[in-house]
């Protein structure tokens, strides 16, 4: 199996054996600090302010996420639900770092994994309302924010997720199920389109020159594929097979 985990990453969390790390612990690499560069966001903020500007922009950490080697492994090794974002919230976590918390509605649940320890640390930000029985938060990083007055952007992570649409989340949870988090990239959320077909976000998203690209699909691509004929009927079908 291969592990990729984050760049000078302070700790590591692990889904059901898997090294991954997770995003609340990205150590973001920064420029020393110079007169003429604002290490923080407030000072960000603020010259923006003075200079008359209404927006800043700030980058976002690379991400490094987990590869795993087949779908096998992560139904078994994640908590896969089939879901739709129907609110979304971005606060500030730390003076540094900028999330969004989408509230998922679960439709179905295709497999069960063990709690993350990327997420039983953490306790939802008051900003957000507790979840009914059939809900649960997802964690992204990024998002857009107005401070002070100053709109600030911070790219989302997979480029954000569109309210009301279903898709397949393959999710890190915590022991309450409450808060989950992505820890395969892209891998791990595949949108359901009207015909009950899976697609990557990635290819749904990126322009046909960046799908050229990257033309490589990963293991769980190609399983989903291979295996279920990229159905999300036919997907819950084989599972429910095994399960018997």
């Amino acid at each position: 199996m291969k592990y990729t985990l984050w760049a000078l990453a302070a700790c590591c969390i692990f889904v059901g054996g898997a090294a991954v790390v997770s995003r609340s612990n990205r150590l973001n690499s920064r420029q020393p600090q110079t007169q003429n560069q604002p290490f923080t966001l407030s000072e960000k903020i603020q010259r923006a302010k003075k200079s008359g500007r209404n927006k800043v922009y700030i980058p976002s950490p690379i991400p490094f996420y987990a590869e795993l080697d087949s779908l096998d492994e992560a139904l078994s090794k994640t908590t896969t639900v089939v879901a739709t974002p129907i609110e979304k919230k971005t606060v500030i976590l730390d003076p540094e770092s900028i999330v969004t918390y989408y509230r998922l509605k679960i439709a179905d649940s295709l497999s069960q994994g063990v709690p993350s320890k990327c997420c039983d640390h953490k306790s939802l930000p008051r900003e957000l309302s507790a979840t009914n029985s059939d809900e649960t938060y997802l964690e992204l990083g990024g998002g857009t924010l107005i401070i002070d007055g100053v709109t600030v952007i911070e790219e989302e992570e997979f480029g954000g997720l569109q309210l009301y649409q279903q898709y397949l989340f393959f999710l890190s949870q915590n022991t309450s199920q409450t808060l989950g988090m992505v820890q395969l990239g892209k891998d791990g959320i595949f949108k359901v389109t009207e015909d009950g077909g899976l697609e990557t976000i990635a290819s749904s998203k990126d322009s046909a020159k960046e799908q050229s690209i990257h033309k490589v699909k990963s293991a769980i691509e190609q399983d989903l594929e291979r295996l279920h004929g990229n159905s999300l009927t036919q997907l819950k079908a084989n599972i429910k097979k095994r399960q018997k």
